[in-house]
């Protein structure tokens, strides 16, 4: 966990105000001119010459001694003197311990040199100091003063430095109620205990309540700005240190590059308002040193960790817990690139003084220990590193608990020890607890980050899933319950992003909560704009841009706080392999397949695998069958797709291992690869639900050929799911009901003729207004070979059309000009059809291509986001495809993935998409594929039929007619589905390529 600086703690009296009887009143008046100055040193020269003369007069046991004495401390650390201002602390603090009379004044002295002390590290002088002067100021003043607010804020500065984390919020809480009532909430106190508050959760691992109370201490601050003195203004150090606070939170949560970025602005800020000596300045240094050592950038890190390390020893001095943590961090880096005795060399020294200042049984000091055993891991000195860990979470489970974050970091790397060791009991039970962890930490960030957030925090969890597949794979005859816990693991993992953004929309919009769906509608509307702003990039608007992107993770995270989906969300990701498995009958069986990175020793490697789950009625365990190395399935794939792939197709024709002269090798290969290891489990078994994963998406598994000359679809009935929990989680099938509205696209018009276009648009646009009532379903297409009318698209369009008329269901028919992008973008909630039918050209371009048009590919092409390189071409779309600019006041023709995401809808049963390939996307860890398929559901489009690659026009025809026939005469979608492509398959069972594309996802 990353070490926040504190800010600086509140003084308590006027310095001025607390002058004895006989004191020089032309002298305290200069001292009072002087002491305002920006340079603190002529008030410090003055000072130290008066307080000579005092000390002859009256001695230093007195009021006026120890008050002047405390101004100098806090002019010498507002100088940067560290090792000056310690040393008059430590005189003042032992003329404390002489005076017997203990007055509220004394209580006052204390807090002062408690914080002289914190600011310099030395923490135990000030956790006394600031205990007794906490007693006396509830003792005298009452626990509801404002003096008494500030001393449990300073208190709980001082625990939290140090690792009593018992008290700490109950002390900032108690505080901030005080101020409240005593002071406001827009006052800078105020805005120093959210600022210490927030370090506290981040520091005790509750990261969801750290980041609204950083951004409420900045907008104080910022309001606050020409209200008080420049000490406290926007290019203060408070200010800056807040700042940096925001970036250490994305620190937190994986978000680097943020975090970075921040950091930076921090860095900026506060070169204006501190010297390189200041403990935040020097602070900073090692907040970006950590983030680039997590970067891998080493040498920057390396760098940054010295400069700290060098202001430190100069300037406050070795003995300090900050030296400590610092030398620890350089470690770490020295670990990291194989410099073992040099990281070995820094760890001691930095266990050395943190034993010296503050014994060994603190949280940092058990930081240290599990980083040199985890450098002892790295060195084979696997005795010495058992010890290290097990001393760690010993210290962790009496200090900050298990829940911990850093608690858990140690059980992490103990439980891989173990592994190593060859201790495999213990290893079992290890990482069994490690698991139960991480899922907790796993799950808390749900609850508060925006789904971009939440795919950069989940990736170590998604690592510990891998590394429990590689070890539990290899043992699955030494432990039983190794299926089901890798399981369960899975069915958490696969699509939860996907599940949480789901979940969200579906509460908020059931809520009725009218402030929250405000928000909501702001959200849906920004990133709408946000949309535009990507998709037209230009550099004069980058910041706006920036804002705004700000702006929508903002609104995100707001929903998902307040929408109380937490109940929901935590039912839908309690879901086990037993829930799955009491939805199945005595006929069917459900499989999940999954892939894994490979593990050696500590390392995840780019080996990957796929094995498959079985479930069934009555099975104990769940069936584990290690199926195959990717590899083996690249060969296959590669070959015939490159073979096949024309020249300038920005997508890879995936289908195409099943068609051709080379289907029949290619099929019984991969039936030999993945589907005849699970014969054997699939006895009496009629019906399968199926999950796929990674490249596994790209295959028809109906066609799989079958040593009888069979087809796989021929034996099974087989119903694809993204996720065999939503079996689970699974309403009855849907039928077309006479209240649904239909729209049909088709026969779009791809040549931009901007009169035409722009009556299309509102002829469109006033229909749907007028006509549509309920919901509309999202479309997935992928690009075909040019952007020719395609008249088998009207032909197909204009059919389904009158299937829904004549059972007299509404449907509106959008063909040629009125096939636009504008008509799209109208569909929300209450304005939305039930049914989605698109036939057009769509596109995809692979990220495997986006290095090789990075110069001259266009945005399609080149974009990070796999979601701006899928969509589909709509009427116009020629234009700006081909490179020209789009015509003002009208969309570009072209809806990508990303646009398709930022719909509502909400209530959609299903989406049509009857192109080519409509199904393929980059495929990201377990959240499936990234592509239209993605954005529909995003958007909330309950069900989606799609093509793995391109379908000829009449079979394309032949198969839609079918499928909705079959719909709608009121046969269960799902089974309608099959049924269209049994017909189709015995129909065309020598040529798979004219039915097996096709697949509905639910």
């Amino acid at each position: 966990m990353r070490r926040f600086v504190a800010l600086l703690l509140l003084m308590f009296i006027s310095f001025l105000a607390a002058a004895q009887k006989g004191i020089d009143v032309e002298a305290s008046l200069k001292w009072n001119s002087l002491f305002n100055q920006a340079d603190p040193m002529p008030a410090i020269i003055f000072g130290e010459e008066y307080l000579d003369q005092i000390d002859k007069k009256w001695g230093k046991k007195n009021v006026t001694y120890i008050t002047y004495s405390i101004a100098i401390i806090k002019l010498q650390l507002k100088a940067n003197n560290f090792i000056k201002a310690r040393a008059r602390a430590e005189g003042i603090f032992q003329l404390l311990k002489e005076i017997s009379d203990r007055e509220l004044i004394y209580a006052y002295f204390l807090n002062n040199i408690g914080d002289a002390f914190r600011e310099v590290g030395d923490y135990w002088k000030a956790k006394e100091c600031l205990e007794e002067s906490a007693s006396l100021i509830l003792k005298f003043q009452g626990e509801d003063s404002s003096e008494y607010a500030t001393s449990l804020f300073n208190l709980a500065s001082c625990y939290m430095s140090i690792g009593y984390f018992d008290k700490v919020s109950q002390f900032y809480q108690q505080s901030l109620k005080i101020t409240e009532k005593k002071s406001g909430k827009n006052t800078l106190k105020y805005a120093r205990i959210l600022n210490n508050l927030a370090a506290f959760y981040e520091r005790d691992g509750q990261l969801n309540k750290v980041e609204p109370l950083i951004r409420e201490a900045l907008a104080i601050y910022r309001n606050k700005l020409g209200e008080s003195n420049s000490f406290f203004g926007q290019d203060s150090v408070s200010y800056a240190t807040t700042v940096s606070f925001l970036g250490g939170y994305y620190f937190d949560v994986e978000q680097y590059d943020k975090a970075i970025e921040i950091y930076l602005q921090a860095h900026e800020l506060m070169k204006k308002v501190a010297d390189v000596k200041h403990p935040a300045y020097i602070g900073l240094l090692n907040h970006l040193g950590m983030t680039y050592t997590k970067k891998k950038q080493f040498a920057k890190a390396d760098s940054l960790y010295r400069r700290a390390l060098v202001s430190i020893r100069n300037n406050i001095g070795e003995e300090n817990s900050n030296y400590a943590a610092y030398l620890n961090n350089l470690a770490e880096v020295n670990h990291f690139q194989k410099k073992y005795d040099a990281a070995d060399s820094l760890f001691q020294l930095a266990l050395q003084i943190k034993k010296r200042i503050a014994g060994n049984k603190g949280h940092s000091y058990a930081i240290s220990l599990n980083n040199m055993g985890s450098l002892y891991t790295s060195m084979k000195r696997y005795q010495a590193a058992d010890s290290l860990f097990k001393e760690a979470m010993q210290i962790d489970e009496m200090t900050v608990g298990k829940d911990h974050p850093g608690y858990t970091v140690s059980l992490h790397n103990y439980s891989q020890l173990q592994v190593l060791r060859q201790n495999w009991t213990l290893a079992d039970s290890l990482l069994k607890l490690n698991l139960a962890a991480q899922l907790k930490e796993s799950k808390l960030f749900s609850q508060f980050l925006s789904e971009y957030e939440n795919t950069q925090a989940q990736k170590p969890f998604s690592q510990l899933f891998n590394y429990l597949a590689t070890f539990y794979t290899q043992h699955l005859n030494r432990f039983s319950h190794a299926p089901s816990l890798l399981l369960n693991t899975a069915l958490y993992l696969k699509g939860n992003l996907l599940q949480n953004v789901d979940l969200l929309r579906h509460r908020v919009t059931a809520s009725g909560d009218t402030s929250l769906l405000r928000v909501f509608g702001e959200w849906q509307t920004q990133k709408r704009a946000l949309a535009q702003l990507i998709q037209n990039p230009d550099p004069a608007r980058l910041a706006t841009r920036t804002e705004l992107t700000e702006r929508v993770e903002q609104l995100e995270k707001q929903l998902t706080r307040q929408s109380q989906s937490f109940r929901l969300l935590e039912e839908a990701q309690q879901i086990q392999w037993m829930d799955v498995q009491k939805r199945l009958k005595p006929h069917q069986a459900a499989i999940e397949f999954v892939r894994y990175a490979l593990y050696k020793g500590l390392r995840q490697t780019d080996s990957v695998y796929y094995v498959a789950f079985v479930i069934r009625p009555g099975y104990l365990q769940p069936k584990l069958i290690t199926l195959c190395d990717a590899k083996q399935l690249d060969a296959i794939f590669r070959p015939i797709g490159s073979s096949r792939r024309p020249v300038g197709q920005l997508y890879a024709s995936r289908g195409s291992i099943l068609i051709g002269g080379a289907k029949t090798a290619y099929g019984r290969r991969l039936y030999q690869l993945l589907w005849a290891p699970l014969e054997q489990h699939l006895t009496g078994v009629e019906e399968i639900y199926y999950s796929p994963d990674g490249g596994l998406h790209q295959l028809a598994f109906a066609a799989l050929p079958l040593p009888d000359g069979r087809l796989l679809s021929d034996k099974y009935r087989l119903y694809q799911r993204f996720s065999t929990r939503t079996l689970v989680q699974e309403q009855p099938g849907t039928v077309p009901q006479p209240n649904w509205n239909t729209v049909v696209y088709g026969g779009s018009i791809f040549k931009a003729d901007s009169a035409a276009w722009s009556m299309g648009v509102h002829q469109t646009t006033t229909t749907i207004d007028n006509r549509l009532a309920i919901n509309s379903l999202p479309i997935n297409l992928t690009r075909s070979n040019s952007l020719a009318y395609l008249p088998g698209t009207l032909a197909e369009a204009s059919a389904i059309h009158r299937l829904f008329q004549n059972r007299q269901i509404s449907s509106q028919l959008l063909t040629e000009w009125r096939a636009n992008e504008e008509s799209f973008k109208l569909f929300e909630r209450s304005s939305a059809p039930q049914v989605l039918h698109v036939a057009t050209h769509g596109f995809f371009s692979p990220a495997r291509l986006r290095q090789k048009d990075a110069v001259t590919g266009n945005l399609y092409q080149t974009a990070e986001n796999p979601l701006l390189r899928s969509g589909l071409l709509l009427a116009g779309a020629e234009r700006v495809w081909m490179g020209g600019r789009p015509i003002t006041g009208l969309e570009d023709g072209i809806l990508t993935a990303y646009e398709v995401a930022q719909l509502n809808l909400d209530r959609t049963e299903l989406v049509v998409l009857s192109a080519c390939e409509t199904g393929l996307g980059d495929v990201m860890d377990s959240e499936g594929v990234y592509g239209l398929q993605r954005a529909f559901k995003l958007a909330g489009a309950r069900r989606l039929v799609m093509s793995l690659w391109k379908v000829p026009d009449q079979e394309t025809s032949e198969f839609m007619i079918e499928f909705y026939r079959s719909w709608i005469q009121g046969i269960p979608v799902e089974k309608a589905f099959l049924q269209a492509q049994e017909m189709m398959r015995n129909r065309h069972r020598a040529d798979p390529i004219k039915w097996a594309g096709f697949v509905l996802v639910e």
